[in-house]
């Protein structure tokens, strides 16, 4: 991985963490579809970035297997049990005090709760974090997609097409579901000199820009006429999601969506955010509707978006200053 290409990363890994906040503050009400479309590019980029990272250094041998599993150990199971487990007053507070419909059903018996902070079972307590349990599962099924791309790039076919028919049996909040973003990013690390002469080829053109403006806009277009009134696992949706992260990916490739100066002060945060951020979400919403109920919904929305976002990426700055704690809570991640 080159220098260019991560930062290109952590400029994407903040854009899309601040389109997570987009994406729960909206949820599945149909009258933000617009926006939904967008937003929606966030989880297969995520994913396919994982992928990506993941095979960065990649050999087919126990010893390597057994290294990335440690790893994701630290930096993905143990935050997974702690912010499991920190939902829990978080549950109390929402059904208890504010009065929220328990409509996830999160059963508060003691053996359901120790299977939900430690396996995700019954329900993940803290909604996002399937998120979290989608990528240590991947880390089981990662040497059968590296064994095959390492053979021949050309395997990257059947194994798209294997995840489209898993699609039909599975369903978003399942790691097979995201099949195609898994092989996309084991592609682009395996074989990342070759789509850097592609995209260096691209820039030739003193155009390259214009025309994936252009190109996005139509498909933007053509994508959201297709799949505007159809529901969320219409196939054409996944379609769109499993294509997101090629979007991403060329844009970034001629553009830096988002100011480096932003970039570096958000950047350390983007894991704890996305790990909290949903309590934020529903207190800000009801604290907002409560007070001001004769506001506009969109405006509610809009309003739940900008102060949920300022007060949890405030927050993630205070905790961060407990170093200890902050080391346990961002995954022993070496950032900040």
């Amino acid at each position: 991985m080159t220098v260019t290409i991560s930062k290109k990363i952590g400029n994407a890994n903040v854009l899309l963490t601040l389109f997570i906040i987009a994406l729960h503050t909206i949820g599945d009400d149909y009258q933000y579809r617009c926006v939904r479309w967008l937003v929606d590019f966030s989880v297969p980029t995520f994913f396919t970035i994982s992928s990506y990272l993941y095979f960065q250094i990649f050999e087919l041998s126990f010893s390597c297997f057994w290294k990335k599993l440690i790893s994701r150990f630290y930096s993905l199971y143990i935050p997974f049990i702690i912010f499991n487990a920190l939902f829990i007053p978080y549950i109390f507070v929402k059904i208890s005090i504010l009065h929220i419909p328990n409509t996830r059903e999160v059963s508060m018996d003691i053996t359901d709760l120790l299977g939900s902070i430690f396996f995700g079972y019954p329900t993940i307590l803290n909604g996002p974090l399937w998120f979290i349990k989608a990528l240590l599962l991947f880390v089981l099924l990662a040497p059968v997609i590296g064994y095959f791309l390492k053979k021949s790039k050309f395997f990257s076919i059947p194994l798209v097409l294997f995840g489209f028919i898993l699609s039909f049996y599975t369903n978003y909040f399942q790691f097979l579901y995201w099949v195609p973003c898994y092989v996309l990013g084991c592609y682009f690390a395996l074989y990342e000199k070759d789509i850097i002469q592609v995209i260096e080829e691209t820039k030739r053109d003193a155009h390259h820009k214009l025309y994936i403006v252009v190109l996005f806009l139509l498909y933007a277009v053509i994508s959201y006429s297709i799949i505007d009134d159809k529901p969320y696992d219409y196939f054409f949706y996944y379609c769109h999601r499993m294509i997101a992260p090629l979007w991403v990916i060329a844009i970034y490739s001629a553009y830096r969506i988002l100011p480096n100066s932003m970039v570096q002060k958000l950047y350390p945060y983007t894991f704890f955010v996305y790990c909290t951020h949903t309590f934020f979400i529903y207190f800000s919403q009801h604290v907002l509707v409560l007070l001001i109920p004769e506001l506009n919904i969109y405006i509610i929305k809009l309003l739940v978006f900008v102060v949920s976002t300022i007060s949890v990426f405030l927050l993630a700055m205070v905790v961060s200053r407990i170093k200890p704690l902050w080391k346990v809570l961002n995954g022993f991640r070496t950032r900040k």
